[in-house]
């Protein structure tokens, strides 16, 4: 599987992830919140927008990313030449893989 095929994989998981947290969480709504709170029932558009809206300002944001930064540049300094575009494509690749793991679990 080539990288555009891990990517299309990612955005279809989290696209069926999402539509599937939405239909779920709406009949929670609708079962139970309408009852309680005698409170209008919800539609599936508007509990996946609400869904894709907690998510966006959800997304956990890393203090330390600097530090992670002087520990690579650190890190080039250690390892030999030979070795050295080695490492940046293991790295590249793990960097590809946790972006489609926040994809996904953004939605």
């Amino acid at each position: 599987m080539n990288k555009s095929q891990h990517w299309i994989s990612a955005i279809i998981i989290g696209l069926f992830m999402s539509i599937f947290s939405a239909f779920v969480a709406m009949n929670y709504w609708n079962w139970f919140v309408v009852d309680v709170l005698n409170i209008s029932e919800i539609t599936f558009i508007q509990m996946l927008g609400i869904i894709w809206f907690i998510g966006i300002f959800s997304h956990n944001h890393n203090p330390n990313d600097h530090k992670w930064k002087m520990l690579f540049s650190i890190v080039e300094y250690c390892i030999p030449k030979e070795n050295i575009e080695m490492a940046k494509e293991a790295i590249e690749e793990q960097n590809n893989n946790i972006r489609q793991d926040a994809f996904v679990l953004a939605f």
